[in-house]
Formats: C-alpha cells, sequence, structure tokens
C-alpha cells in the first residue's frame, strides 16, 4: 500500500479498526505515494452533495503525520461496519473479562495467609538499636519477614502472641476458568465464529471452516471490496 507497510499488516489494521472504531477506518489515496491509514480526521454533515474531509493525521506503525489539505469522499475509502449491537456486545464482553480478572485476583489475595498478633496494651516495641516503635509497627515487620522467601528467625517478646489465620475461600480457578471461557464463547457467538475455530485449534471439520468464512469473514470481505470499488472505479467502469 506504501512504501512503509506490507499489505498484509496494513489490511489487518484496516480490518481491526473497521470493526473497533465506531467512525469506521479512514484510508487516504495520495496517489503516487500509495495509501495511509488515518488516525484522526474531521467530515462535513453533506447528505446530497460529496462530503469532504479535512484535518487529516495519518498514521504508519508508531509516526503520525497531519495533512493541511481537504479530500473529497472521492480521494479517500472510508470502511464502516455499522453493527452497533455487536460494539456494544463486545464492550460488554470486555467489562466482563475485566471482572472476571478482578475476580480471580481478589481470590488470590484472600488465599495469602493473615497474621494475627496479641500485644498488651502497656507494652513498650524496642528495636535492637534502641528505636520504640508502635504495635502497628511491629506487625508490619513481622508481616514482611513471613511473607519473605529467605529463613528468616523472628525475635519475639514473651507477651506477644503470633499466629496465622488460616482463611478459607470458596474461589477456584475453575470458577475462573469458566467466567473466562463464558466471555470467549459469548464473543466467538458475536462474531459468528465458530468456537473451535476461535480457539485456534486444529480441526478438520470443514463445516466450521465454511461457517467461519461465510458468517465472520465474508462479510468484512464485502464491506473492502465495496468500498475500495466504490473509490476506484466510476459507475460505468464499474459496468463494462
Amino acid at each position: 500500500p506504501n512504501v512503509n507497510q506490507n499489505a498484509t499488516d496494513f489490511w489487518k489494521q484496516v480490518i481491526d479498526r473497521t470493526i473497533r472504531n465506531p467512525k469506521g477506518c479512514l484510508v487516504v489515496n495520495l496517489r503516487e505515494k500509495g495509501l495511509f491509514i488515518a488516525e484522526n480526521w474531521e467530515v462535513d454533515n453533506l447528505v446530497i452533495s460529496e462530503k469532504t474531509y479535512r484535518n487529516i493525521q495519518i498514521i504508519v506503525d508508531n509516526d503520525t503525520l497531519k495533512l493541511n489539505r481537504t479530500y473529497k469522499a472521492s480521494d479517500v475509502m472510508h470502511f464502516r461496519y455499522n453493527n452497533p449491537r455487536l460494539i456494544n456486545l463486545l464492550k460488554m464482553n470486555n467489562e466482563l473479562i475485566d471482572a472476571a480478572w478482578g475476580v480471580a485476583i481478589n481470590g488470590v489475595r484472600s488465599k495469602a495467609p493473615k497474621i494475627k498478633m496479641a500485644v498488651p496494651n502497656n507494652l513498650k516495641i524496642q528495636k535492637a538499636n534502641g528505636e520504640v516503635i508502635t504495635s502497628n509497627e511491629y506487625a508490619d515487620d513481622i508481616a514482611k519477614k513471613l511473607s519473605s522467601d529467605e529463613i528468616k528467625a523472628i525475635v519475639s517478646n514473651s507477651n506477644i502472641d503470633i499466629s496465622i489465620i488460616d482463611t478459607k475461600t470458596s474461589l477456584s480457578s475453575t470458577d475462573i476458568k469458566a467466567l473466562r471461557e463464558e466471555v470467549y464463547s459469548n464473543t466467538a457467538i458475536a462474531l459468528s465464529i465458530p468456537k473451535n475455530v476461535f480457539y485456534g485449534e486444529v480441526t478438520s471439520n470443514a463445516d466450521a471452516n465454511d461457517v467461519f468464512i461465510t458468517y465472520a469473514c465474508e462479510p468484512i470481505i464485502e464491506i473492502i471490496n465495496d468500498t475500495i470499488g466504490g473509490s476506484f472505479f466510476e459507475k460505468e467502469e464499474y459496468k463494462k
């Protein structure tokens, strides 16, 4: 498409932006310079006249360039996947993924040992250097030593009782896996991708591959084909 990108990488970015971005993906045809993906742009609200695009910022990898001229609709290719329900569903699934991982992290943290320390009210705790610390500071110091990878001896006053509280949780790795698979299954269904194809499993099932191509790939291919055709060919050229 241009001197700095190969076709595979370019069209993967176009498809990804077309599906994810509610505005779609804008590709600018700079003629002798090639095709470039726009990061940002503004478009007028004309209805029966040809729309114009301005303040276009094109991007290659992480490098951007602002184009100063205004482009007509015939100078660009505006790929749009008008399926707001799908976008909302994918957004909801992303929120479910966040929630699932939040539960997983909290579940792991809840299994971490808790330390119980009984300290008399009038007890003063003195460190080896003579510094007097509070019972909370002493408890934090004990917790760090107990969680250390190194084997350490803990010096404790006879009036201080230190014990580990065994915390129980009903959450298991199976629960987290089930939450994740539910999110993945919903995403596969939303995009009309058979589950075995979605999970990248090697399959000789021709029906699964046909379903994937027909319902997941062809709608995107038609958008690309029609948009390119409408931008590069006039009506009479298309008829010929």
